[in-house]
């Protein structure tokens, strides 16, 4: 009974050992961040005429920005969506590329190439007409 047992935890633990390795990543992507990073490295807030500020936090990690932003009197709502004043979304800009809109407070710019980068976020509301709040800033990988 013993040689039976041992033959198959031996199968089990050898059929666990594999050289499949995962692929590294190649392209750049933007995702929903739900935990908020404590340690960051720049912070700096922007005010608006219609008594409105943000405050964005950002900390590079690896080859991923993880950035949040905090803006008072202010309601993240998916692009489109007719809404009132005080909704909206982020444009974001990478190098000066425009990618796709957040409409998260918080969201992770995943596997940037090695060297220095300009992000910019724009504050936008959801007819597409900017707020006049933007914040850029560089990041090197």
């Amino acid at each position: 009974m013993r040689i039976p047992v041992s033959i198959c935890l031996a199968a089990l633990l050898l059929g666990a050992c594999s050289n499949d390795k995962p692929k590294p990543e190649t392209r750049m992507e933007v995702v929903p961040m739900n935990v908020v990073q404590t340690k960051e490295e720049a912070v700096e807030t922007l005010k608006s005429s219609s008594n409105r500020s943000m405050i964005v936090h950002q900390h590079v990690r690896g080859n991923n920005v993880y950035v949040e932003c905090i803006v008072n009197n202010f309601s993240f709502a998916e692009t489109g969506q007719n809404t009132q004043d005080g909704k909206g979304y982020l444009q974001l800009y990478v190098d000066g590329k425009r990618m796709e809109p957040i409409s998260q407070a918080a969201f992770i710019i995943k596997n940037l190439a090695p060297g220095k980068h300009t992000i910019q976020l724009e504050l936008m509301k959801s007819s597409k007409k900017s707020y006049g709040l933007s914040k850029t800033f560089e990041v090197v990988i």
